[in-house]
């Protein structure tokens, strides 16, 4: 027996919480569906003992896009739903998208839906099985694919763009890193015994880098288990911490250089997804649902949230989101005319486009001003060290 949280909504659209021990996803599913439950989402909860943390780590939007992509091809070319996925399968690298490809094909074979498969699978995003859902109930399941296929590579380009953005800083970070602890661990050992044989005072400046480097040379085991510690503490315990990660997400908000950047990719993030939901038919109540779930920000989605009732009380979407004050006013203002005049999707589409190059404009320029710091703070640090090393000499020297 396994124990999985679930999300499902009734037939009047309320949605409800829950946990439920059963052997497999398959009778939560139907248990759900005799009590008129539709299954929003799923996750099996895991013995710490048995717990893979990459387990429930979604495919990546590249693969996403090539899937859909592939499939929207043979589709349109008149090749069934079954031969289309077998050929797919054949030249798919991640394993778990494979994984999720063979099992889809079982279980279409048995006669369930493409979406109903995909809405139990944690490696998928909800969005993308919701989107499916519309295509099949509309008939327009290749076109829904080809949207998605072009999302898919739009949300890859973007995180492509702020990956290979803050590479370069990274890159420097480390380096200094490695330079720094090269000196003091290997560099330094060998002028000591120069330094103090000399019979003068060492300088303090000198007693303090000599010092450092013997704690770290002495101590270097239980450091690196600490550094690795660290690390391990906030990828597997902070990073997975709910509260913590909406206290992250809210400072990044709202810090004064950081909140710049990460709203202006909020803010795309949620117009591309947004615009491809109505697009495809979906409704306003259920498109914030899907939308707050993918937007990546824990603070943004508690506040889309809070949208949503007041869009369930009367308000328009756009009344709401000006209402929360969740993104900037020139959003809020064009979804109002966007709603006035029926066209919203184009608009919010168009909305995306503009706050990507304003986050890319705004990325470059956060990275040219780390950068100088950086590569300054690294200077001071390569400084201390020679003036430790060689102060001692010149005072020998001038002492002869």
């Amino acid at each position: 027996m396994a124990v999985f949280n679930y999300e499902a909504k009734n037939i009047d659209g309320i949605v409800i919480k829950g946990k439920l021990e059963v052997d497999t996803r398959e009778e939560l599913q139907k248990n759900l569906r005799e009590k008129n439950f539709f299954l929003i989402k799923v996750e099996e909860e895991v013995a710490a003992n048995n717990l893979s943390f990459d387990k429930f780590k979604e495919i990546p939007f590249k693969d996403l896009s090539m899937f859909c992509k592939e499939l929207y091809f043979t589709l349109s070319a008149g090749i069934p739903m079954i031969r289309s996925l077998e050929i797919i399968n054949g030249n798919i690298e991640n394993k778990k998208l494979k994984s999720v490809i063979e099992e889809l094909i079982e279980e279409i074979q048995k006669g369930r839906n493409m979406s109903d498969v995909l809405k139990e699978k944690e490696e998928i995003p909800n969005m993308f099985a919701a989107m499916l859902a519309v295509g099949e109930s509309t008939g327009y399941l290749d076109e829904i694919i080809k949207d998605m296929s072009i999302y898919y590579d739009k949300q890859h380009q973007q995180k492509l763009k702020i990956k290979s953005a803050l590479s370069y800083p990274k890159v420097l970070v480390a380096f200094g890193s490695l330079i720094t602890v090269g000196l003091i661990t290997f560099v330094v050992p060998t002028f000591v015994e120069t330094i103090t044989s000399s019979g003068g005072e060492v300088p303090l400046i000198t007693r303090i880098v000599i010092g450092i480097s013997d704690f770290c040379r002495n101590n270097f085991i239980i450091l690196m288990i600490l550094v690795m510690g660290i690390i391990g503490f906030k990828k597997y315990i902070l990073d997975k911490n709910e509260n913590y990660i909406y206290e992250r997400d809210k400072f990044l908000m709202n810090s004064k250089k950081l909140g710049a950047i990460t709203q202006q990719v909020t803010t795309a993030r949620f117009a591309r997804t947004f615009a491809i939901l109505i697009k495809g038919g979906m409704g306003i109540i259920e498109s914030i649902d899907i939308v707050s779930e993918s937007i990546g920000n824990e603070y943004t989605k508690k506040l889309l949230q809070e949208c949503k009732e007041l869009v369930n009380v009367g308000s328009s979407i756009g009344e709401a989101l000006e209402a929360k004050e969740v993104f900037p006013t020139l959003l809020t203002q064009m979804m109002k005319i966007g709603e006035e005049s029926g066209n919203i999707d184009s608009i919010l589409d168009q909305i995306s486009e503009f706050y990507d190059s304003e986050s890319d404009f705004a990325i470059k320029k956060f990275t040219s001003l780390i950068e100088p710091v950086v590569i300054i703070g690294l200077a001071l640090v390569v400084g201390i060290v020679i003036v430790a090393l060689v102060l001692p000499m010149f005072q020998s020297m001038g002492s002869v």
